[in-house]
């Protein structure tokens, strides 16, 4: 072990596995544990899991970055994503949320989000806030 917790990006589940059996302690999901063999791999391992919001994939999300409530709808896939989760058997204390800032959300998107957190933090669970896409951050910023 290096000493330090190690958390690995991935959705694929057989990377996740070859990741805690080198000793990986969190699995990060853009994709929320939702292709096929995810929620397995993470519950029968003793990791923490992120699940994070995004729609579509890296290279096509912008184009569905449409929402009626983007608070709403974020806040709901990711409690039944965390329902998922602990009916495949993770533990809560095992679970964190992300909103996905920058995945599938305009700038406005993110701002109403940011706003929001207190009510993704009534689902119960820590959440990871990470704002990596830079783009976002240049439009909000200017």
């Amino acid at each position: 072990t290096l000493g330090v917790p190690v958390s690995v990006d991935t959705c694929k589940p057989d990377v996740m596995r070859r990741a805690l059996d080198a000793g990986a302690d969190v699995i990060n999901d853009v994709q929320a544990l939702r292709q096929a063999g995810a929620l397995s791999v993470v519950a029968g391992s003793g990791a923490g899991v992120c699940l994070m919001h995004m729609r579509g994939e890296p290279d096509s999300m912008m184009g569905l970055a449409a929402y009626d409530d983007v608070l709403s709808e974020v806040a709901a896939f990711l409690e039944q994503r965390a329902q998922a989760a602990l009916e495949a058997g993770i533990d809560e204390e095992r679970i964190a949320l992300d909103p996905g800032y920058g995945f599938a959300k305009s700038a406005e998107h993110n701002l109403r989000l940011l706003a929001g957190q207190k009510r993704l933090a009534e689902l119960g669970y820590p959440l990871l806030v990470g704002w990596s896409r830079k783009r976002t951050l240049g439009e909000i910023t200017g």
